[in-house]
C-alpha cells in the first residue's frame, strides 16, 4: 500500500473504534431496541416452527420471515439452525436436516435495525429431558443471572467471565464452557468475519 500511496502519510488510529463503542448513545440504544423486537419476532417464529420432520431449512425460514415481516434489513448473518449432532457446530447454518423426536434444535437470531444488531439463543427439544439436560439447564440459567447480577461499571470482562465459568464448572452434566462468556454487538455488516465486524 505504501508503494501505491507513496506521498500518503499514514497514523496509527488504534482505538478509535473501541473507544467509539464503550458507551452507546440514548439513539443507538432506541435503535438497537427496535432490532430486538426483529430478534425476538424471529426466535418466537423459530421455537414455534421446530416439529418432527421440520427441516432446518423451514425452521429457518421462518425465523427470517418474521423478522423481515417486523420491517427490520437483512442482518450481517442470517440465522444460525442447526439439530441433532449438528447443534454441537457453533455458527452453523442450515443444512435441510428433518428435525427428529428426542433431540436439540439450536437457533440463534440477529434480528438487524440500520445496521444495529441484537442476538439472542435458544435450544428447543423435542421430548422430555433427561436429568442430566435438566441440571445442565439450571446451571446455564443460574449461570446468566449471576452473571448479569454481577455486570456494573468498573467490572471487567475477565471477572464476569470467571462468575460464569465458576458456576458452569459445578454441573455434573460434563458440559464446558469453551469460548467466552459474552461479546459486544452493535453495527455489523455483511458478510462479518465473527464478532470483530461487530461493533
Amino acid at each position: 500500500m505504501i508503494a501505491t500511496f507513496w506521498e500518503a502519510e499514514f497514523y496509527d488510529c488504534s482505538g478509535i473504534v473501541e473507544e467509539g463503542r464503550v458507551c452507546k448513545s440514548p439513539l443507538e440504544i432506541e435503535i438497537m431496541q427496535r432490532a430486538a423486537q426483529a430478534t425476538e419476532a424471529g426466535m418466537l417464529a423459530g421455537i414455534d416452527a421446530v416439529a418432527e420432520g421440520v427441516s432446518e431449512n423451514e425452521i429457518a425460514a421462518a425465523v427470517s420471515h418474521a423478522m423481515f415481516k417486523a420491517g427490520r434489513e437483512y442482518p450481517a448473518v442470517m440465522p444460525y439452525i442447526t439439530s441433532g449432532p449438528r447443534t454441537m457446530i457453533g455458527h452453523a447454518t442450515w443444512q435441510g436436516r428433518q428435525v427428529q423426536a428426542h433431540e436439540c434444535v439450536f437457533l440463534e437470531v440477529g434480528g438487524c435495525t440500520r445496521r444495529y444488531h441484537t442476538a439472542m439463543m435458544r435450544t428447543v427439544y423435542l421430548g422430555e429431558p433427561s436429568e442430566q439436560m435438566r441440571e445442565a439447564e439450571e446451571k446455564v440459567l443460574l449461570a446468566t443471572r449471576e452473571t448479569m447480577n454481577f455486570i456494573r461499571s468498573g467490572v471487567t470482562v475477565a471477572e464476569v467471565d470467571a462468575v460464569a465459568r465458576r458456576i458452569l464448572a459445578t454441573s455434573t452434566s460434563g458440559g464446558q464452557l469453551l469460548t467466552r462468556t459474552g461479546y459486544s454487538i452493535g453495527i455489523a455488516f455483511a458478510p462479518p468475519a465473527g464478532t470483530k465486524a461487530i461493533f
